[in-house]
């Protein structure tokens, strides 16, 4: 069976390079191991009829030869009929304990084993699916013992009694174990199905989306998305197995746009390995890179699976790293601000905006000035106004709209005024919106206009 034993091994080998760390016989030991569990995976895979298939059987020696041996001793009066009854009753308790395990190696399989899974649990569980480490693992042990039944003996490989009486079972390590324990083992092996809120939540923020100047409402979701996932998902590492599986199994990462319709991926593997978060070096990553592009891509993605859980054992730091990562997804998602105005002094430097609204108020002043000089009508006009004019009824004035329908007059857009200076002035105050100019931008620009032509005085 592998076992990390190859990994730690890898470990070993790195050695110093001008200040830093070779890591190439850490990732080509990793790679090795991946490559062997995939393999492996692929002939279990191609022989099993069944998700549902019987991994670990009830009906195995070691319990058969224990139900024997109770009825042989209760036969020979060796023990009492409660003691038989008690034994059975435990026979029966040990079953009971293996076909539960066997439930959960059941579900395992239809879940899927997650990439962050221990390769040395991963490899037991295929040789319990394979039957390798089950169907027929016996140990034939012979002795010089003087009568002839007791000098051949069959030892199962996978389950024993031990001189209490107790059922124990083999680990992933090798190590013989109450079945309580194996059950826990089996129960804690992530499997895919862990990182479903996960990505629940993930898919929620995608199609999320913040309008223009909505900071506040995006700083309340975002609060709120990060929360979700330390706290109520997390546990802010307390819940290991779903945060490992969430992160490092969603091996594709994630496509968010942002407010500017950019769209930018989050991947876990690639943002945590990356130099700039001090996991590995330049050197390393690219190292690390070269090595893993010389296996084929299921072989890649179950060493990226090894190697970061591997790295992320070991740091210290990892909650504010996780943290990070998602704060990142969250900022990425922030609004873009309210365009900013432009503060207008009234009274400050005349500077015209140089576009089509505010150079109506020019056309306006040119119409005034003709009217001062006596040239009235229709036929009047100033290029920036080209349909507007000033006419006269009765010695007074008003800026007209041109109707270019002969059933049609006119249209008057300002009230009557006289040629003086004050009702010329109250007239132009009054004139931008008349010809359209609306936004906070125009009508501090038609204040300074008017300030300029000297209509408004600041006090």
């Amino acid at each position: 069976m592998a076992n990390e034993a190859i990994i730690n091994a890898a470990g070993a080998a790195y050695k110093p390079v001008q200040g830093q760390y070779d890591i190439s016989g850490f990732v080509n030991g990793v790679a090795a191991v991946a490559q062997g569990l995939v393999a492996r995976q692929k002939l279990v895979g191609a022989r099993e009829s069944s998700a549902d298939k019987l991994y670990l059987k009830t009906d195995n020696k070691i319990i058969q030869d224990k139900v024997l041996n109770i009825k042989e001793q209760y036969k020979n009066f060796n023990i009492t009929e409660k003691e038989y009854q008690d034994a059975i009753v435990q026979i029966k308790n040990d079953i009971i304990k293996v076909d539960k395990i066997n439930g959960i190696l059941v579900e395992k399989n239809k879940e899927k084993l997650a990439l962050n899974a221990n390769p040395t649990e991963e490899n037991w569980f295929l040789g319990i699916k394979d039957g390798s480490l089950t169907d027929g693992s016996m140990l034939k042990v012979y002795s010089s013992s003087e009568f002839e039944f007791m000098r051949t003996n069959y030892y199962d490989t996978f389950f024993e009694y031990d001189s209490d009486g107790i059922l124990k079972g083999l680990t992933p390590t090798g190590e013989m174990v109450p079945l309580d324990q194996l059950e826990a083992i089996s129960e804690k092996m992530p499997t895919k199905k862990l990182k479903k809120e996960f990505n629940n939540e993930i898919s929620s923020w995608q199609i999320k989306s913040f309008g223009t100047g909505t900071e506040t409402r995006w700083a309340s979701s975002r609060d709120e998305f990060i929360k979700k996932i330390m706290v109520d998902l997390f546990d802010n590492g307390g819940n290991k197995n779903v945060m490992y599986t969430s992160l490092i199994d969603n091996n594709l990462g994630f496509d968010l746009t942002n407010s500017k319709n950019e769209t930018q991926n989050f991947n876990w593997h690639d943002w945590y390995l990356d130099p700039k978060n001090k996991a590995l070096t330049t050197d390393q990553k690219a190292e690390y890179d070269r090595i893993l592009l010389g296996y084929d891509e299921e072989v890649r993605e179950r060493a990226k699976g090894i190697v970061l859980t591997q790295v992320m054992d070991g740091d210290k730091g990892l909650i504010n790293d996780v943290k990070r990562y998602l704060t990142e997804m969250a900022d990425y998602k922030k609004p873009l601000p309210k365009e900013e105005q432009t503060d207008y002094v009234i009274g400050s430097e005349f500077k015209p905006m140089k576009n089509a609204e505010t150079k109506k108020l020019y056309g306006a002043q040119n119409l005034i000035n003709l009217m001062k000089k006596g040239k009235l009508g229709s036929n009047v006009s100033s290029r920036h106004l080209p349909n507007i004019y000033i006419g006269e009824t009765d010695g007074k004035y008003a800026f007209y709209k041109r109707n270019f329908d002969s059933n049609k007059q006119d249209e008057q857009l300002t009230e009557f005024f006289s040629n003086t200076e004050t009702d010329i002035a109250n007239t132009m105050k009054m004139i931008g919106p008349v010809l359209g100019l609306n936004t906070t931008k125009e009508l501090f620009e038609l204040d300074n206009f008017l300030i300029n032509k000297g209509y408004l005085t600041v006090e």
